[in-house]
């Protein structure tokens, strides 16, 4: 029987324990006799169920006392609002470090609400151009940046030096959880949970609690950082089928790894051992300065369209699945999030090195 490895952006692949659990619970989720899709989210099985959720979360990550964690609908994208909707406004102005697609996406949201300063955290070389922003943030209500960027495959490791009267907001989506993050450094994190963590469906914001009660009188209720922590994230009925897998998925961390430091050591070995590959040859080529390079996710191309689309084709056939590259910016992508296994990594590499011999330029 062939085996078929999911190389998707997101949603992603989820971890194999995972999705067995999943079908074991599906008819009869911690002995209610009902699916987990069915069942109450007020019931006490089910607050249990995400206290412990949340717990887990906070034990993965050393998440401290005083900050909120919450579980919103609106995925990754409503962060782009919801971020400049409760964020204090002191100077009505944000400083957003562009690092690619999505942060510039995030930015043009906030245009709506605030004055944005754009910064070139990497330029259109794919280089980072410094990390010290104290001058720049000075008059600025929060600094803001992605810390992984999908459609291009640059990852920033180290959180940007900012004045001291500025908050730090990062959209950690696509690599949350695949390291240890020192949390204290930041005063918001969010990210859509369909990358690394679960289901799509639910984004993840841990907020400082200073920063509950500044929601702009417009800011949807729902959307509400303080009211959806006074009401536990159930403010409205919470997506039960994206908490469920994002708590299978933290308990399974805990288990296999036991902490985010030996997860890390997995994922670079994993992204270096691509690296590696990709480097040595000269078929393939990736544009990103290696000091900015993803471990989460590499783009990558042929030099020919027709080829990139080939290749795709071929490797669908191979059981390698979902490496067409994103539309904005076309080639080929592969995703390395936690779930994606070792094996998955030398099978595509494998395919890489027989479709490179069979398709000579």
């Amino acid at each position: 029987m062939m085996q078929y490895f999911n190389f998707s952006a997101g949603p992603s692949t989820l971890f194999p324990e995972v999705i067995e659990q999943i079908k074991n619970d599906i008819g009869n989720w911690n002995n209610t006799h009902c699916s987990v899709f069915e069942y109450g989210h007020r019931t006490p099985e089910f607050t249990a169920f995400a206290k412990q959720m949340e717990q887990d979360l906070r034990d993965l990550l050393n998440i401290p006392d005083d900050y909120a964690v919450l579980f919103l609908h609106g995925g990754g994208r409503g962060g782009f609002d919801t971020v400049p909707l409760n964020m204090p406004q002191k100077h009505k102005k944000a400083l957003y470090l562009i690092s690619g697609h999505w942060s510039r996406e995030s930015a043009k949201q906030a245009e709506k609400y605030i004055e944005v300063k754009n910064a070139a955290y990497v330029d259109d070389q794919f280089k980072r151009t410094k990390n010290d922003w104290t001058a720049e943030s000075a008059d600025c209500d929060y600094v803001y940046y992605c810390s992984n960027e999908t459609i291009e495959g640059i990852e920033t490791f180290d959180p940007p030096v900012i004045s001291p009267n500025a908050y730090l907001v990062c959209d950690m989506s696509s690599d949350i959880l695949s390291r240890p993050v020192d949390v204290s450094k930041f005063d918001v994190i969010y990210a859509g949970a369909q990358k690394n963590i679960g289901a799509s469906g639910v984004a993840i914001y841990i907020v400082k609690k200073s920063l509950l009660g500044f929601a702009a009188p417009y800011c949807p209720e729902i959307f509400d950082w303080k009211i959806n922590y006074e009401n536990d994230s159930m403010y409205n009925t919470p997506a039960t089928f994206s908490w469920y897998t994002c708590a299978l998925t933290f308990q399974h961390l805990k288990k296999q790894f036991g902490n985010l430091a030996n997860l890390e050591q997995v994922n670079i070995n994993k992204a270096n051992h691509f690296y590696n590959y990709l480097d040595q040859q000269d078929y393939y080529s990736n544009r990103v300065d290696p000091a900015v390079r993803s471990r989460m996710i590499v783009s990558f191309t042929t030099g020919n369209a027709e080829l990139d689309t080939l290749f795709v084709q071929q490797a669908k056939q191979a059981g390698l699945l979902s490496l067409k590259g994103h539309r904005v910016y076309g080639g080929l992508r592969a995703a390395f999030y936690n779930a994606v296994s070792f094996e998955a990594v030398k099978a595509l590499i494998a395919f890489m090195q027989d479709f490179a011999q069979k398709n000579p330029k």
